[in-house]
């Protein structure tokens, strides 16, 4: 049997999921560290079977696929994820283009809260000049991304703590957050996936929005003048996120919407 012979056995297992086509290619690629079109000619290697099988196992038990693979592809990079790191979502790749866009040829003092497996901080270290920060509260999210900065060979500077307690005193021009925002109501609902991931990453409070508002109240004492905020959030949370940013004192807010047209995140300028 070859490998692509054995990709059909697996797209087969695979094919009530929704992405399950594409999930055999990319779990025999994680597999055997190669491209599956470049060894689907060739002889299947049997001694992999079992890891397959653990595999098919964990993911009808509704493990995330990435945390099967163990890595998750983001702004064309590859990050490591894992148990209690949230796995990267491509509308994040927005606020990310978002940033690069303002940010490119500045010299830049940038932070990233809530971090998780780096990969905002780390694509904007890789594209922008400067001094880049990023915050989590979790130790095992910065272990991850620590690891993740070295893979990707990018220098930040990685602080635990809560949101801006760790770097008290210091001025940015960029600050990026992806903080949690699923409601309690919204993760009692979530697809058994979700409930692999760290609910310290997703949840914030009953409406979403505790971790959202308390950026919002301190971000002006971090930003420098004519410096760039971004914030992620929830697709129903956007008026609530202007209601908030009435409070400070902003040259220009904007909501900015996501491939599926939905209110996704904050763009605002102090």
């Amino acid at each position: 049997m070859t490998w692509g012979a054995f990709y059909l056995w697996l797209a087969d297992r695979l094919k009530q999921r929704e992405n399950g086509i594409n999930e055999a290619r990319w779990l025999i690629e994680a597999v055997t560290g190669l491209s599956f079109y470049s060894i689907r000619e060739q002889p299947f290697a049997e001694a992999t079977r079992p890891r397959f099988e653990k595999a098919l196992v964990e993911l009808f038990r509704g493990r995330p696929f990435q945390y099967v693979v163990g890595s998750q592809d983001f702004y064309g990079y590859s990050f490591k994820v894992g148990e209690g790191v949230l796995v990267p979502r491509p509308e994040t790749e927005l606020l990310v283009e978002a940033a690069l866009q303002w940010g490119k040829g500045r010299e830049l003092r940038a932070l990233d809260l809530c971090t998780g497996s780096g990969c905002i901080a780390i694509v904007l270290a890789k594209h922008l000049r400067g001094d880049f920060t990023a915050v989590d509260l979790s130790a095992d999210a910065l272990s991850v991304a620590r690891e993740n900065g070295i893979l990707l060979d990018v220098d930040v500077h990685w602080e635990q703590g809560d949101l801006f307690a760790p770097v008290e005193g210091k001025m940015f021009h960029l600050i990026t957050a992806n903080p949690p925002y699923l409601s309690e109501e919204e993760m009692a609902h979530c697809p058994i996936e979700l409930t692999y991931e760290p609910s310290m990453a997703l949840v914030a409070g009953s409406d979403g929005l505790e971790v959202c508002r308390r950026i919002i109240g301190q971000v002006s004492n971090y930003l420098e003048r004519a410096g760039l905020f971004l914030m992620e959030f929830g697709e129903t949370q956007g008026a609530a996120i202007l209601e908030q940013m009435k409070k400070g004192d902003w040259q220009k807010v904007e909501i900015r919407k996501d491939y599926q047209g939905k209110d996704r995140f904050l763009y605002a300028i102090r």
